[in-house]
């Protein structure tokens, strides 16, 4: 398995190159942002469940359609080896297979070796991975302060009835800026949209039980990997809106992704893409 990466604020994420897992220890980045395909060859999804716990696997196992199970068990492998490599030293990774995620209430995957947030998402057949830099194993380096995170993608070309669920769901302003929108726009501007709220209720550790209606988001198309402005407003804490960024990070034309932290200035992040044909870390 290798990834491929551009490490600026500025890139598109469609375009990254080639990366080796030094990447964790060279890059000036503060945030990684990983690109996921679920779809793996039998083969492949052998070698990656001698990666996962008893648990995972069974839990693999339970899913009703083969290839569910098959997604999270390529989802679940890379997010425990980026983990590990990430916290322990940034080279080969050691012991995989005992890092233990605990979902929160909210369903939000957490690790108590990991001292950073840390995001996940997945859509048909990709997945993304949100993970804070830098690893040090200096005592003399100073790491930067936790932060939160969230990630969310979403297969914008499937069907769905995007008016109805958004005056369901979404601010009066939000639904106001989809309803003035030529019709061919909508779909995808509903998906925008959509991406962009759950990534601040997953960073805030809430999920969708938070009510969606609290907060505003852009719904604009904005340009690959630069930072925006996340909220135009929220009814509970104004101050919300101060404190977070905004980055689209659109891993495929059919997808949409947004990336929320709670940074007041913009951080450089580092994009990646796994490449399962490659040789294996493993």
């Amino acid at each position: 398995m290798t990834l491929s990466t551009a490490a600026n604020t500025s890139c598109s994420p469609l375009l990254w190159p080639d990366w080796s897992p030094e990447i964790l220890s060279n890059s000036p980045s503060h945030i990684l942002v990983v690109r996921v395909p679920l779809e793996i060859s039998p083969g492949r999804q052998t070698q990656l469940r001698e990666l996962l716990s008893t648990s995972e696997l069974a839990r693999a196992d339970r899913y009703r359609f083969p290839e569910v199970g098959r997604r999270f068990i390529a989802c679940r492998a890379a997010l425990k080896t980026l983990l590990a490599m990430h916290m322990q030293g940034c080279h080969q990774p050691k012991d995989i297979r005992s890092i233990e995620l605990i979902p929160t209430a909210s369903g939000k995957p957490t690790w108590a070796g990991s001292q950073s947030d840390f995001s996940v998402s997945h859509s048909g057949e990709m997945a993304l991975i949100a993970l804070q830099l830098p690893c040090s194993t200096s005592t003399t380096d100073h790491s930067p302060a936790p932060l939160r995170l969230g990630i969310d993608l979403e297969h914008a070309a499937r069907t769905t009835d995007c008016l109805r669920l958004a005056r369901r769901f979404f601010a009066p302003g939000e639904v106001a800026a989809l309803e003035a929108l030529p019709a061919e726009e909508v779909q995808r501007a509903f998906f925008r949209c959509w991406t962009r709220k759950e990534a601040y209720v997953k960073a805030i550790g809430v999920g969708l039980a938070y009510s969606l209606e609290a907060f505003e988001v852009p719904i604009d198309p904005l340009p690959p990997g630069t930072s925006h402005r996340a909220l135009l407003s929220h009814a509970a804490d104004v101050q919300q809106v101060q404190r977070w960024q905004l980055f689209e990070t659109s891993p495929h034309p059919q997808y949409e992704a947004a990336l929320f932290l709670d940074s007041p200035h913009p951080p450089n992040i580092t994009y990646a893409t796994i490449n399962w044909a490659q040789t294996s870390i493993l």
